[in-house]
């Protein structure tokens, strides 16, 4: 049954990704840096402090060649869209994704691994970042805090979030819970 809301009563629209799309072809959002959809609100996000634009370069550079040194079927990419049907197109500084070419977004079963750099966003990273990463089944998820030097890690996703987790220091040996072989070197990262 589908309740009708009286057209006197404010309330939220939520956009859907489609939705979305149609804005960012009209060019809505051509005056911001950098949008996302979440939890169907566009969200725009601040500009880089050049601290984060290193620690994301170089997160991006120590996965990838972690990953090649193993042989791995999977890549890392820098800021990549993940459709998380049907109102979330987040777009976080790295990702591992095992996907093909292909002119469309990245799915939930595409990604490994997902990774937030905290300069400034530290709360919504392990707040609501979080809950939509775990609510949509992201395998593992990292948050690395450039303020403590810290990479929070999350991973065994259920229906009440992440089970498992634990904090690491950027010093040293940083491995994915969640890929066996994966490990980069935290050192010099901040």
């Amino acid at each position: 049954m589908n309740m009708t809301i009286p057209v006197n009563v404010p309330h939220p629209v939520k956009l859907r990704i489609e939705d979305f799309e149609v804005l960012d072809r009209t060019g809505a959002f051509a005056d911001l840096k950098k949008v996302e959809l979440i939890e169907g609100m566009i969200v725009g996000m601040s500009a880089e402090f050049r601290p984060h634009t290193f620690v994301k370069s170089q997160l991006m550079y120590r996965l990838q060649a972690a990953l090649e040194a193993t042989g791995s079927r999977f890549s890392a990419v820098v800021e990549p869209t993940l459709a998380l049907p049907p109102y979330n197109l987040p777009e976080p500084d790295v990702a591992v994704v095992d996907a093909p070419m292909a002119r469309d977004y990245f799915r939930i079963e595409h990604v490994a691994l997902v990774v937030e750099v905290s300069d400034t966003t530290l709360e919504n990273d392990l707040g609501a970042k979080l809950a939509l990463y775990a609510r949509h089944g992201v395998p593992e998820y990292w948050v690395v805090d450039l303020a403590e030097t810290t990479v929070h890690q999350f991973w065994s996703v259920s229906a009440e979030g992440f089970s498992h987790r634990r904090s690491l220091p950027l010093a040293g040996a940083v491995p994915s819970a969640t890929l066996p072989d994966l490990v980069i070197d935290g050192t010099g990262l901040v």
